[in-house]
């Protein structure tokens, strides 16, 4: 039984990955195992090409069989699920198996299924310090086995060693900074920006805030808006949202307003799904003075993400750039 929810959430994440058109992987990913084999075709007897260590940074290239779920060693069963991953390691081009490899940014929620612990990252979460604020905590996590009543099975849970709950958990490649990191406190950011749903007409105000408790801050502090623009129809009875786009804008230089398009970072898994986008979380992640954002989606019927896009990732005229995502299923 101690693997009957590993079974339904690995199969849930190989139906998500072969929906979709390109599962996201980030641009670097880094090697979290002891050593990691680089090889010539994506399968463990294929020619080894080179062997990575631990804490070296790839580039990523395209994730094989649109980033299908596959298990190394089929006769165990604890054997672990990934993606191969098609990679350039200094001048070397070949595959490496997924399970052993990170990205700079990863997200999790607390009590996320963990069939193991990453290793060489760090970890923090986000917790409301008071009334109106957030802030990041340095933590230290753990996977434990805990009885599931749903499943009525046994399984692996991410937990943490704070006294309360996180609003989301991130491990990072590089140190982040702790203390304040958003507006909301004990507000959902609902009620603290209006509407978060981004359906067609939608507008949201994304911004940092400011820690009252530094008095070297000040109010005025850089905002981005977000609008949904779209067309909904009743198509045999059936409602269809049409020519659905999400649009960043920055008035901050009045005279030549800045505009990025972030529809494709939410792009369902079926052209019949209308999008159901919303903010999650604002605030100032990476600590650089300009907004970041978590925002929530269901590409899939069975299950719904949560995306992370930070401001000090993003390049050229772009605001905002999506570093990392987590898939959770409902059912």
């Amino acid at each position: 039984m101690k693997t009957t929810i590993s079974v339904l959430f690995l199969l849930f994440t190989f139906l998500t990955a072969g929906a979709q058109d390109a599962p996201f992987v980030p641009e670097e990913l880094i090697v979290t195992a002891n050593s990691l084999n680089l090889r010539e075709e994506p399968n463990i007897n294929s020619k080894k090409l080179a062997s990575i260590p631990r804490g070296a940074k790839m580039q990523f290239l395209e994730a094989h069989d649109n980033g299908a779920f596959v298990q190394t060693d089929t006769l165990d069963a604890e054997s672990p699920w990934a993606p191969w991953y098609k990679v350039r390691y200094q001048k070397q081009t070949g595959y490496v198996f997924g399970a052993h490899v990170s990205g700079r940014f990863n997200l999790y929620m607390e009590g996320d299924y963990m069939e193991s612990m990453p290793v060489g990252l760090h970890w923090y979460g986000v917790y409301m310090r008071d009334s109106f604020a957030d802030e990041t905590r340095k933590i230290e996590v753990k996977v434990v086995d805990e009885y599931n009543e749903m499943y009525g099975a046994v399984s692996k849970f991410l937990r943490t060693n704070q006294p309360d709950v996180a609003k989301f958990l991130i491990a990072t490649a590089e140190p982040l900074k702790t203390g304040f990191s958003g507006p909301t406190g004990v507000f959902d950011v609902n009620e603290y920006s209006g509407s978060k749903t981004m359906f067609p007409g939608a507008t949201v105000v994304l911004h940092r805030g400011y820690d009252a408790k530094n008095t070297a801050d000040t109010l005025t502090t850089p905002a981005y808006v977000v609008s949904a623009l779209g067309c909904v129809d009743l198509r045999d009875n059936v409602t269809l949202f049409e020519n659905y786009r999400l649009l960043l804008f920055d008035y901050t230089d009045a005279n030549t307003p800045v505009q990025q398009d972030i529809t494709p970072w939410f792009k369902t898994a079926f052209i019949e799904l209308y999008p159901t986008i919303s903010l999650f979380w604002q605030g100032d992640l990476d600590q650089d003075g300009k907004p970041d954002a978590v925002f929530e989606d269901c590409p899939q019927e069975g299950g719904c993400r949560i995306s992370l896009l930070l401001s000090s990732e993003a390049k050229g005229k772009d605001r905002l750039k999506k570093v990392c995502e987590s898939y959770f299923s409902f059912h």
